[in-house]
């Protein structure tokens, strides 16, 4: 309508909706027993990211690699994620660490190395700041110890004066003299002068670096230094005529070799230790920086070495202990372990050769598998300070090793060079030990437990998880386990049961008596068995013997159509993953059936549908495919698989997006901004999803639109319901049924003939 009037600014105020935020539908999990991998829930996206953590198929028992491969081609691969949970055998499922599993491992051990000596090293650093004059250090070579003496004593001159004490008053006189080479320092005398007390005093008030005092009648000039940098030189003055100090300078001394007892070096320590009588020519002092070590010139196991004592020793930072040296041998240099628990390791050969770069401080590493190498490391170094340094490489994560980790047992901290330290460059013995905790497995192993995040628990930590399931455990515990999680997670997820082998239930009559055993129809929120076993290509014939194919559990496979009609289908989670139409059920990847086709007459193929096992069929020109589509329980609001799921993926999408919700006031606004949002969420799920409403179902809802709603009202939410803190709404959901039975009337025409 046109505007009339005046120019203006209108304002318009529009009660709005708040966006509705999806969850993800196709994030699936999986419990089973696997070659490798961590025993803690890993998401992976891709059968090369599967493979990448848990290998391959390893035993005819366990073919679930081979499903998942085939799981992520048969889903599409559209946003699918696969939390892997692997399991073993646990002596308690509540204990994580009471897993039987054990993880392999090889020491490599270096080329013969030559003799070495018997080695002290000291920890602190120089200087050494405490010694004193006469400290000395025991060291016993094997032949009683000997004691090396740090000795030394500061320079100092005595006056002498000719007519001896009191000297005529040097009042105004000076004299000038030098300490320890430094400047020329001069005293001038002041007052009445004449004592031994009085000159030395006044010295003592005007020079640095020494002391002056009476001694023997005389006055005496002393450095403060001690040792062969100790200095005292009278250079002259006028009053030194009267005091008469000698002219020529003086020397500290040190029979040990010390500038300065104050402040000892690694050099000086080396000429003292060397210099001693016991000690010349049997040890070699080297200084290492910062730190120095002494070392025997003998070499083997006879070599030894200990400081036994002296005042010095702790003031060097030298310990005590008795130090032997070593025969010529090979030492144990690194310890690769398996990354993960398991025998996998026991196939794979660590093989050592020269390194890429030439250095023989360096080596490469590779593992071997059936004489083909697996994974390749170059120009490793065994000291730890390299960024080549085997631990940092073999152990980075995404860039190092995905079946080994690396322990360097640290020859080069004792004193061994990288060259030395370095593995043998041979082809090593592979890990033993390994062990893949199977003995005993049990139906606990894979159901698990909360307290422990153990089997199908251990997928608590995935809050996004929509379907799960435990592929070839067929057993009545198992499908318990699996109703119960389905319950434990408050249905936020959709259990599907594992398939029997025909060994298990022998043929499809004694399937229908097996399933009405184990009691599938307790929940809406799971799904019956595929049956039977289907057969897929062999993927490994060492594994699996030289048959073309393989059965296996079908159970990953209808995991896939859930995850492909999510994302490929108009309806996506609102519609069957069974028959033909738009590929809703298909596996292309099947070859055969375990049980023969021909055994599969309508007649079995009813009663398997009627105790809700997902049968599996193939028509004239079509692949296989599930022919079924129940849940578990066909009696209650969700016969149909695609009911429970979507009715999930209503639940967790509306909860997921009023989070807002929580906490805020509890008015008549809050409730139908609430209900506007969950109610603008439904209307964009297909409509074709649900029964068409008459309009008697619920006065609020037209003639003719769709039966969905979310139902805020006030009448849900009277005062008590309020004042107990609580918010009420109802979701209605009126799915449509599925068309399992087509009925074609053939009848005679009525119509007349032209003629």
């Amino acid at each position: 309508m046109a505007k009339t009037g005046r120019a203006r600014i209108d304002t318009v105020f529009k009660q709005g909706t708040r966006n509705v935020a999806g969850v993800p539908t196709s994030i699936c999990g999986v419990v089973g027993v696997f070659e490798r991998g961590p025993f803690t829930r890993t998401p992976v996206t891709s059968p090369e990211e599967f493979r990448r953590y848990f290998g391959d198929s390893f035993s005819n028992t366990y073919a679930i690699p081979q499903c998942i491969k085939d799981f992520f081609q048969l889903g599409g691969g559209k946003g699918m994620q696969l939390d892997v949970q692997r399991t073993c055998h646990y002596t308690n499922p509540a204990d994580a660490t009471t897993l039987t599993a054990v993880k392999a491992a090889v020491t490599l051990p270096t080329d013969t190395i030559a003799a070495t000596a018997a080695i002290v090293t000291s920890t602190g650093a120089e200087p050494y700041t405490t010694i004193i004059n006469g400290d000395d250090l025991d060291i016993d070579i094997g032949a009683g110890a000997v004691t090396v003496t740090l000795d030394a004593s500061a320079a100092f001159v005595d006056s002498n004066p000719g007519g001896g004490w009191p000297v005529p008053d040097v009042d105004t006189k000076t004299i000038t003299v030098k300490i320890d080479g430094g400047a020329v320092q001069t005293v001038t005398f002041a007052g009445a002068t004449t004592t031994a007390a009085q000159v030395a005093a006044q010295m003592n008030a005007q020079l640095i670096n020494c002391h002056v005092v009476e001694s023997g009648g005389q006055v005496r000039v002393i450095s403060d230094k001690e040792g062969l940098a100790s200095w005292v030189e009278i250079t002259g003055g006028t009053a030194n005529g009267d005091l008469d100090f000698p002219i020529a300078p003086v020397q500290g001394t040190s029979v040990a070799g010390i500038d300065d007892i104050s402040s000892v070096t690694n050099a000086e320590l080396k000429d003292a230790i060397e210099a001693t009588a016991g000690l010349v020519g049997a040890v070699v002092v080297t200084d290492l920086g910062a730190t120095f070590q002494i070392a025997t010139v003998a070499t083997g196991a006879g070599a030894s070495i200990q400081v036994t004592g002296g005042t010095a020793r702790l003031k060097v930072s030298l310990d005590n202990i008795l130090h032997n040296g070593s025969a010529a041998a090979a030492l144990n240099t690194v310890t690769l372990t398996g990354k993960y628990e398991g025998t996998y390791a026991h196939n794979y050969v660590p093989v050592v050769t020269a390194a890429s770069n030439g250095s023989t401080s360096y080596w490469n590493l590779a593992f071997y598998k059936s004489g083909v190498a697996q994974e390749t490391f170059t120009n490793l170094s065994s000291d730890p300070t390299n960024a080549r340094f085997v631990n940092t490489v073999i152990n980075a994560a995404g860039t190092g090793s995905e079946l080994f980790t690396a322990a360097d047992l640290g020859l080069v901290a004792l004193g061994y060079t990288a060259a030395q330290a370095r593995p043998q460059r041979i082809t090593h013995a592979a890990p033993a030990g390994g062990n893949d905790g199977l003995a005993a497995l049990a139906d606990a192993d894979f159901i698990g437990d909360p307290a422990g995040h153990t089997g199908l628990y251990g997928l608590d930590t995935q809050p996004d998880l929509r379907m799960f399931t435990i592929p070839g455990r067929a057993s009545a515990g198992i499908h318990a386990a699996i109703n119960a999680y389905a319950l434990y997670r408050d249905y936020t997820c959709y259990g599907l049961h594992p398939t029997p082998t025909l060994v298990q239930v022998g043929t499809a009559d004694l399937m229908v008596t097996w399933a009405t055993a184990n009691t599938f129809g307790t929940t809406e929120f799971a799904a019956g068995p595929a049956w039977p076993r289907v057969a897929i290509a062999n993927p490994n014939t060492t594994v699996f013997g030289t048959d073309p194919t393989i059965y296996v559990d079908p159970v990953m496979f209808k995991m896939a159509k859930f995850c492909y009609v999510d994302a490929n289908h108009p309806d996506n989670t609102f519609t069957s993953a069974a028959g033909i139409n738009q590929d809703a059920g298909t596996m292309t990847n099947v070859i055969g059936l375990e049980a023969p086709d021909t055994e599969l007459t309508p007649g079995l193929r009813d009663r398997l549908a009627d105790v809700n096992v997902d049968h599996i069929n193939k028509d004239v020109d079509t692949p296989y495919y599930f022919d079924g589509g129940d849940n578990c329980k066909t009696t209650g609001d969700w016969p149909r698989q695609w009911h429970s799921r979507a009715a999930i993926l209503v639940k967790e999408t509306i909860k997921k997006n009023w989070a807002w919700v929580k906490h805020s006031k509890n008015t008549t606004s809050m409730r139908q901004s609430a209900g506007r949002q969950a109610n603008q969420y439904l209307r964009t799920t297909p409509s074709e999803a649900y029964e068409i409403s008459t309009g008697a179902e619920d006065p609020a809802i037209p003639a003719g639109e769709p039966l969905r709603y979310c139902d805020t009202s006030d009448a849900l939410n009277p005062i008590e319901v309020r004042r107990a803190g609580e918010f009420h709404a109802t979701v209605g959901l009126g799915f449509c049924d599925d068309a399992k039975w087509t009925t074609i009337t053939i009848t005679r025409t009525t119509v007349a003939s032209a003629s």
